[in-house]
């Protein structure tokens, strides 16, 4: 998969601190990857209604589908279910040009390497497949 010149956007820091305490996250200012590092599996049902409740192409919703990125990915790294992927990808589907940018980021286009992937690399490949 050839990979395009494709920027990653990010939420602001401030938007960042709002949601992780809206959702009683442990935030530190000091977190490099912070949708990655709160990431939670056991919480996605929390995240995709936070999700639903943002405005489109908001910051709010940015980092919420990145944590929902994430999340999905802790979850299929656990091998215990999978019942959210079909629910996360019609999301990011529905917002893709507001997640092109993380999508590509978990596609991992630049490796071929299996060992190398990230779970929800494939899901993203799918994902990138349909949109464009």
């Amino acid at each position: 998969m050839a990979k395009p010149e494709v920027r990653r956007r990010y939420a602001p820091a401030t938007v960042v601190k709002a949601v992780a305490a809206d959702l009683g996250l442990p935030h530190d200012d000091q977190m490099q990857d912070p949708d990655i590092e709160l990431a939670n599996s056991g919480r996605l049902d929390d995240f995709v209604e936070y999700f639903l409740s943002t405005e489109p192409d908001s910051d709010e919703r940015l980092f919420v589908g990145e944590l929902l990125i994430g999340s999905l990915d802790d979850l299929l790294n656990l091998k215990c279910s999978d019942r959210y992927v079909d629910a996360v990808r019609e999301l990011l589907l529905e917002n893709y040009s507001l997640f092109r940018g993380a999508i590509y980021y978990w596609a991992r286009a630049d490796v071929n390497e299996p060992d190398e992937e990230f779970a929800v690399t494939m899901i993203m490949r799918d994902i990138i497949r349909d949109a464009e």
